[in-house]
């Protein structure tokens, strides 16, 4: 078994490109393309009313923020995968976009993040999906480390 990371980016192919190359350009283009979805996403569902809201019962844009939630284990047997996730998480609360909030349309909204620990359960992991969704409201819903913790989110929030 040879070590891939000491391989050049090199080729012997007359037109240049390496595989490896090419992986690299495809994922650069597939993150961007999906941020851009992503962000278009969070302005159509986050403007405050929909259609048949009366005036009077809508949020103010002005005033509503984004809210994340993030399932994700802390403690119990599957915390090791969770390590960097505080880390992560105080990363993202550091840049300006976030102590700023998003300009969407013109107007700005706070950013706030919403963690929860799953206790390295399954089952746990389902319940604290149903309540980001149901109780808490959160506009977005991630999840990371484990099938054990990512599959009964993904199908609570299918």
């Amino acid at each position: 078994m040879s070590d891939q990371t000491a391989q050049s980016d090199s080729t012997n192919r007359p037109d240049g490109i390496s595989r490896r190359g090419l992986l690299r350009a495809a994922g650069a283009g597939a993150a961007v393309v999906g941020g851009g979805g992503l962000l278009q996403a969070c302005s159509s569902s986050i403007k405050g009313a929909s259609s048949t809201a009366s005036a009077s019962s809508t949020v103010s844009a002005s005033t509503q923020g984004i809210l994340m939630g993030f399932i994700h284990p802390l403690t119990g047997d599957l915390a090791d995968f969770g390590t960097a996730d505080n880390w992560v998480l105080s990363t993202i609360q550091a840049t300006p976009q976030y102590k700023n909030g998003f300009k969407i349309d013109g107007k700005t909204y706070s950013v706030t993040f919403k963690s929860y620990d799953t206790q390295s359960d399954p089952t746990r992991a389902g319940q604290l999906a149903s309540q980001a969704i149901l109780s808490d409201k959160v506009d977005i819903l991630h999840t990371s480390s484990t099938p054990e913790t990512v599959n009964p989110v993904a199908t609570v929030a299918e």
